[in-house]
């Protein structure tokens, strides 16, 4: 996908940093729902370390172990919301990511530009 980058095409993926339905659901103020959080968030921020101190291969293979990372397993509990990040983070090649972050609730939902 990085030659249809290299012509100016906008390449685009939709999905979330998190995606536990569990989690949205929770109840932040109870210490099950508070601990749900709080690995959503760890999650969150290893997505954002990895997206934006990180490019190119180095970014890319990291991305490819997200389910050993911190709460990875349990912020996707299945892969499909995060495969566009991986083909989106793949394209960019050597740009970092900037991180665009926003919240649903008490979860963090970030957002990444490459290459902008």
């Amino acid at each position: 996908m990085a030659p249809l980058r290299d012509e100016g095409i906008l390449i685009m993926g939709s999905g979330l940093s998190v995606h536990n339905m569990k989690a949205f659901f929770a109840d932040p103020g109870s210490d099950s729902g508070a601990k749900l959080v709080a690995a959503m968030k760890e999650f969150d921020v290893w997505l954002n370390a990895v997206c934006t101190s990180r490019k190119g291969p180095d970014r890319n293979a990291q991305l490819t172990l997200w389910d050993k990372a911190p709460s990875g397993k349990q912020a996707h509990p299945r892969e499909e919301h995060l495969i566009p990040l991986l083909v989106v983070a793949g394209a960019a090649a050597d740009s970092h990511g900037v991180s665009l972050p926003s919240s649903v609730g008490s979860l963090p939902m970030s957002s990444f530009l490459f290459g902008g």
